[in-house]
């Protein structure tokens, strides 16, 4: 009888139990992803928690701020000199650029084009 054994494979000498171990681990595993998944797991209830009524300020405590005078609200004046920027794929410089750039003596390489410059104000609330 060993000799027959020897000459069989593991697979076939445990055939019955493979399967019935490969069944019971499917199975467990279908049932563990059901649970997990349901709708019912799927959402989760939080406490309502009361939010704590803060006492509002009396009127009178309040102050009216007005600006009288608008330049006194403005912070810092801002210059950005002209620069270069590169252009997305597919684009490119437009003539009136290419003619700005050759009056202020710039080789504008390709790709890219030439941002005019800008002021801006930040301002203080």
């Amino acid at each position: 009888m060993k000799e027959k054994d020897n000459n069989r494979s593991w697979f076939s000498r445990h055939k019955k139990l493979v399967i019935i171990g490969s069944t019971v681990i499917a199975v467990s595993a279908a049932v563990a992803a059901y649970l997990l998944l349901k709708p019912g797991n799927a959402t989760v209830k939080l406490l309502e928690i009361p939010k704590p009524e803060l006492p509002l300020p009396e009127v009178s405590s309040i102050e009216n701020k007005t600006v009288d005078n608008l330049d006194s609200i403005i912070q810092k004046v801002i210059d950005v000199e002209s620069y270069l920027r590169n252009l997305p794929k597919g684009q490119k410089t437009s003539p009136a650029k290419v003619t700005e750039s050759i009056k202020m003596g710039i080789n504008l390489p390709q790709g890219k084009t030439i941002v005019d410059g800008y002021s801006y104000c930040k301002y203080v609330a």
